[in-house]
């Protein structure tokens, strides 16, 4: 069973870790690391930004989401899921905790954005109802930007 969590500064180096293999298979595609491997683990979560997803039965932390709220919408920074465990609805929980959150805090949109080398992540977002609303290269990175009605 996998549960999710506020991150505690235990988890830094676990969700470092996994941010680090969840990137890599789109190094090759990148001029350079994408942002994420290099952001600072220890300070989102300390900034209580940081979610985790974990496998109750290992006790391991498989998945993460860094998110906060940019004049009153929710901004997703980041989400990772461990290689290992792609396929069992992880990054989906992780995204819909997220909204959840949104909303509370009373946030009507949920936007993101992801590199146009990660074609999978395109995907991914747009099954779940994100909608791409531009595209841009921005900090050296062809990004495209998607966001969700909360």
């Amino acid at each position: 069973m996998i549960t999710t969590r506020p991150a505690t500064p235990a988890d830094v180096a676990a969700i470092t870790g996994l941010v680090q293999r969840a990137y890599a298979m789109y190094l090759p595609r990148m001029e350079r690391e994408p942002q994420p491997v290099r952001d600072d683990y220890a300070s989102l979560v300390a900034d209580e930004r940081v979610a985790v997803a974990v496998d109750e039965d290992s006790g391991a932390v498989v998945g993460a989401i860094v998110r906060w709220i940019v004049d009153g919408e929710l901004y997703v920074d980041n989400v990772a899921v461990e290689p290992s465990a792609h396929g069992r609805g992880i990054g989906n929980l992780l995204l819909e905790l997220a909204a959840a959150d949104g909303r509370r805090s009373g946030c009507g949109r949920m936007w993101l954005y992801t590199n146009a080398v990660m074609t999978e992540n395109v995907n991914f977002y747009q099954r779940r109802g994100f909608v791409e609303y531009d595209r841009r290269v921005d900090q050296g990175y062809d990004r495209i930007f998607f966001q969700r009605t909360l």
